[in-house]
Parts: structure tokens; sequence; C-alpha cells
């Protein structure tokens, strides 16, 4: 998020630790694909000291992870394990600080730099500790019953809090939840502003559209998040049956995170609809990797149903100067949404809950759009603008709701 008199700093850590389940030993880096150059020096997001994400293969059994989870404190020395709430296949294993344990694992270690929530910088090492008397932590999670009223287009917006006050006649505590306490109950806390404002340009102009809003919460009051929240957060927003994900923030790597991946590819074989915020640094993301925005048919013709959004300067067709642009990467530009209140606040990331309200307007006008057809829809359908670096070429056309 860009702002004129307002900074919202906000650190996404990127933990990209994978452990396997042939073997409580078997720990290998699955990190792979297309590697950026061209970033500036010090941009790239990597992992949180002495954290690990573990995903299991589905096909593991209970009584397997409960093994992996007793070596991994009993041997290594965790001292935290957090499972994820609706996902059986994801935790979060911490390590205390004062002895190191080599786990062969070779990761980059860089300071970095994020989008969309404000520039922050937060340093990374790979150290694993040794510390006996770990526990398992598990959140507390209780299954809702998804209503049966199918015409109901359900929102999931992954960010930092929606503000009830803003939304009213919306339930929010319904299918809502907080990942960074691991608490289902939404309390009205002080939050940033930025999922407020997202979801409030999501829900525009939708008289006589019944939706669901999902407030998913993966930052913290001050912007702070992180990836193993955002993957529980894509899991809960499959398991209650989301149509739309919105993704108003992302981070610079030099290659994509395979594990990342395989949620993406999770939301597409679930129909999910993905829409993305470009990132607002100026750069080419051709050459200077950002994901999610980077997850996009051009680069990953398995998926297809994920489209990122770049912004256009107000009653222009140019491009706004701090947004990203990419002719394989970014999908669609489009102009942001305003709020009373918060006018002087800008960013990509208001760019794309514009585009997640125009989706909504196209499944409920075509029911049994796919999300890899309204991604194709919007980007055929696209006003041309001349030389306007993004996949489709132009802007938005908010007037097309059926596929050219």
């Amino acid at each position: 998020m860009k702002t004129t008199n307002f900074k919202l700093l906000a650190i996404l850590s990127i933990i990209i630790g994978i452990i396997g389940v042939i073997g409580c030993k078997e720990i290998e880096e699955l990190i792979e694909g297309k590697v950026s150059t061209d970033c500036p020096g010090g941009i790239y997001a990597d992992t949180i000291p002495n954290q690990l994400i573990v995903h299991f293969d589905p096909k593991t059994q209970s009584g397997d992870k409960i093994d992996i989870f007793k070596w991994l404190i009993d041997t290594l020395g965790a001292s935290n394990i957090d499972t994820c709430p609706c996902d059986d296949d994801l935790a979060l294993v911490e390590f205390p600080a004062d002895k190191v344990i080599d786990l062969n694992i070779t990761k980059r270690h860089a300071d970095a730099k994020l989008t969309d929530e404000g520039k922050g910088k937060t340093y990374f090492n790979f150290e694993i500790s040794y510390n006996p008397g770990a526990g398992i932590q598990n959140s507390i999670y209780t299954n809702k019953p998804v209503s049966a009223q199918e015409e109901i287009i359900s929102i999931a917006i992954l960010d930092g809090g929606l503000a009830p006050s803003f939304f009213p006649g919306y339930n929010l505590q319904e299918f809502s939840y907080d990942f960074t306490t691991s608490n289902p109950i939404i309390a009205n806390t002080e939050i940033n502003p930025h999922g407020t404002i997202v979801g409030k340009t999501i829900i525009a102009d939708l008289a006589g559209i019944p939706i669901r809003l999902m407030d998913l919460r993966i930052f913290d009051k001050n912007g702070n998040g992180m990836l193993f929240n955002a993957l529980c957060a894509i899991s809960h927003s499959i398991e209650y049956k989301a149509d739309i994900i919105n993704m108003s923030w992302g981070y610079y790597a030099p290659v994509y995170d395979t594990l990342f991946l395989k949620y993406m590819e999770k939301t597409k074989n679930n129909n999910i609809l993905v829409v993305t915020s470009a990132g607002n640094d100026s750069l080419n993301t051709d050459n200077c990797l950002h994901f999610p925005s980077g997850f996009n048919a051009a680069s990953f013709p398995g998926l297809g149903n994920i489209i990122s959004v770049a912004s256009l300067k107000d009653s222009t067709d140019k491009l706004a100067s701090y947004s990203n642009y990419g002719s394989s990467t970014i999908g669609i530009a489009s102009y942001e949404g305003k709020v009373s209140g918060f006018e002087f606040i800008e960013g990509t990331s208001f760019a794309a809950p514009v585009v997640t309200n125009h989706a909504i307007k196209m499944i409920a006008s075509s029911p049994s759009l796919t999300g890899n057809q309204i991604v194709d829809c919007i980007i055929r359908s696209a006003i041309p603008i001349a030389g306007l670096e993004v996949i489709s070429n132009g802007k938005l056309n908010t007037s097309s709701l059926v596929c050219p």
C-alpha cells in the first residue's frame, strides 16, 4: 500500500521448509523454478529465524505425523509445534535460539522489502537451535456448517482484518478466523485500515447480490504476517467453499516457492478465483518475481485461475507511477477503489478488489463460470491501452459481464 500521509508497515515472512513423510530424517528443500536476477539488492523475502513449515503428504497417517512431531521435539529440540487449524497436513515448527542444529537446508540469507502494505525490512538467518522440552500446540477450530444456499457468492479476504462498523448487515463472525492469534472469534480490536478498504471496495455496488465475506486475518495490527498463516487461510477458504480469494499483498523472491504453488493448485482444483495485487515498486515483475501475483497463467499454464492487477492513475489511462507491471506476469490494470475517510491511501492493493467486485457481478450473471473462465473473460474483454505492459494489454472493462 502506498500512502500520502499514512504509512502501514508490513513484513510478510516467507518460510520455505517442507518435511517429507517417507522417513523422519528426510528433510529437503523444494525450491525451484524460474530465477529472478534483476531485482534491486535486498528486496527478497525468505525465512523467519528458527521456524520451519512442515507439510505432510496427504496420505500420511496421524500416527506417523505424531512420530515425526516427536522426533522434531526429542531429537532436533523443537520448542513448539503449531498445527494449522483447518489443514491436518500443515504445521509450523519453532526452535529456540541458543544452540544450532544443521538440518542440511541451504537457503539464502537476505534482508527483505515487501510491497503493498508499505516499505519494510526484516533480516533472516537459517540457524535451527536445540533445546529439549517442547510441546505441540493444537489450535482450537470448530467446523461450521456451510449454507446450502448456493446462490450466495463467498469471498475470502486474506488481509489484516475488516472493521465491523464498516460492514453493517454482514455476519463477519460466521466463517471468519484470526490466524494471527489462532482464534475463530474475530475480536473488535485495533486493526490497520488496509483490509477494511479492500473489503469496502469489494462490496461496492452489489445491491441485490447475496454475498458472504470471510474475514481471514493473516496480518496483525502492525501489518506483520507470515506465509504459514496465509496457507492456513487458503485451506480455510477451500473448506468453506469460497468462490473468490482476494490477496492484496505480496513479496519478492528469486524463485517461486513450491509449497505456495501447491496451495495455489488447490484453489484451482476447487474452482476458486484468486485476485492479487501487482505490487508498488515500479518494477517489471517479468524480471523481478513477485508473488502471489506471479502465479499467473502465462508463467504457470497449469493454473489459470489467478489474475494480478496493476493500478491506473486517477482519470487517465496511464499506469500509476508506483505500480508494478509485466507483460507476462500482471494480468490487467484497473483504477483503484476509493473509500470515504481513506482518500489519501493508494496502491495496487486497492485495484485488486475492484476486479474482485467485477468478478462477483460476473458470477451473479453467469453462475456456472469457473475461476479459469473468469480470468480468461476478463483478459479477453480488456479495453486496450497502447503501451500498457500487462498480459491483457489493457484495463478492466467494467461494462462486460459476459465472455466475449
